[in-house]
Protein backbone atom coordinates (compact mmCIF):
# COMPACT_ATOMS: atom_id res chain seq x y z
CA UNK A 1 0.00 0.00 0.00
CA UNK A 2 1.46 3.52 -0.82
CA UNK A 3 1.39 6.48 1.17
CA UNK A 4 -0.11 9.72 0.04
CA UNK A 5 3.16 11.24 0.00
CA UNK A 6 4.30 8.52 -2.74
CA UNK A 7 0.98 8.49 -4.59
CA UNK A 8 1.09 11.85 -5.76
CA UNK A 9 4.93 13.17 -4.93
CA UNK A 10 4.44 16.45 -6.67
CA UNK A 11 2.30 17.68 -4.15
CA UNK A 12 3.58 18.05 -0.52
CA UNK A 13 2.05 18.04 2.53
CA UNK A 14 0.43 21.27 3.57
CA UNK A 15 -0.43 23.08 7.09
CA UNK A 16 -4.16 24.32 6.82
CA UNK A 17 -4.44 27.85 6.13
CA UNK A 18 -4.12 30.82 8.80
CA UNK A 19 -7.36 31.85 10.70
CA UNK A 20 -6.84 34.87 12.49
CA UNK A 21 -8.52 33.35 16.38
CA UNK A 22 -8.83 36.24 19.19
CA UNK A 23 -5.51 36.69 20.90
CA UNK A 24 -1.88 36.45 19.60
CA UNK A 25 -2.82 34.83 16.60
CA UNK A 26 -5.05 38.10 15.74
CA UNK A 27 -2.59 40.68 17.07
CA UNK A 28 0.10 39.19 14.44
CA UNK A 29 -2.20 39.25 11.88
CA UNK A 30 -3.14 42.55 12.21
CA UNK A 31 1.06 43.68 12.79
CA UNK A 32 1.50 41.52 9.44
CA UNK A 33 -1.01 43.14 7.42
CA UNK A 34 0.11 46.37 8.46
CA UNK A 35 3.86 45.83 7.37
CA UNK A 36 2.67 44.65 4.35
CA UNK A 37 0.33 47.38 3.18
CA UNK A 38 3.00 49.41 1.76
CA UNK A 39 3.64 46.51 -0.76
CA UNK A 40 0.09 45.90 -1.67
CA UNK A 41 -0.80 46.16 -5.34
CA UNK A 42 2.91 46.01 -6.57
CA UNK A 43 2.40 42.87 -7.89
CA UNK A 44 0.04 40.45 -8.60
CA UNK A 45 -1.34 37.38 -6.70
CA UNK A 46 -0.91 34.17 -8.41
CA UNK A 47 -2.98 31.28 -7.85
CA UNK A 48 -0.77 27.82 -7.40
CA UNK A 49 -3.29 25.86 -7.02
CA UNK A 50 -7.18 26.25 -5.98
CA UNK A 51 -7.78 27.86 -2.79
CA UNK A 52 -4.29 28.74 -2.38
CA UNK A 53 -2.61 31.97 -3.68
CA UNK A 54 0.82 33.36 -3.66
CA UNK A 55 1.51 37.38 -2.96
CA UNK A 56 4.42 38.30 -4.49
CA UNK A 57 4.10 41.56 -2.40
CA UNK A 58 4.22 39.51 0.44
CA UNK A 59 7.53 38.29 -0.37
CA UNK A 60 8.99 41.83 -1.38
CA UNK A 61 8.14 43.19 1.80
CA UNK A 62 10.05 40.44 3.57
CA UNK A 63 13.18 40.63 1.24
CA UNK A 64 13.30 45.23 2.07
CA UNK A 65 12.38 44.70 5.72
CA UNK A 66 15.17 41.91 6.00
CA UNK A 67 17.51 43.89 4.42
CA UNK A 68 16.48 47.27 6.41
CA UNK A 69 17.13 44.99 9.79
CA UNK A 70 20.60 43.90 8.44
CA UNK A 71 21.26 47.44 7.97
CA UNK A 72 20.12 48.84 11.25
CA UNK A 73 22.11 46.18 13.17
CA UNK A 74 25.08 47.09 11.70
CA UNK A 75 24.40 50.50 12.87
CA UNK A 76 23.73 49.15 16.33
CA UNK A 77 26.77 47.29 16.09
CA UNK A 78 29.05 50.19 15.04
CA UNK A 79 27.58 52.37 17.65
CA UNK A 80 28.25 49.78 20.36
CA UNK A 81 32.12 49.38 18.97
CA UNK A 82 32.48 52.91 18.83
CA UNK A 83 31.40 53.16 22.62
CA UNK A 84 33.41 50.26 23.66
CA UNK A 85 36.74 52.06 22.08
CA UNK A 86 36.03 55.48 23.89
CA UNK A 87 35.89 53.03 27.13
CA UNK A 88 38.73 51.31 26.64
Amino acid sequence: MESDYTARPREAPRAPPSRPTPGFGAFIHTIGGALAAPFSGIFRTTSTTPGALFVWAEVLAVAVYAIAAMVVAKVVSMGVDQRARRSA
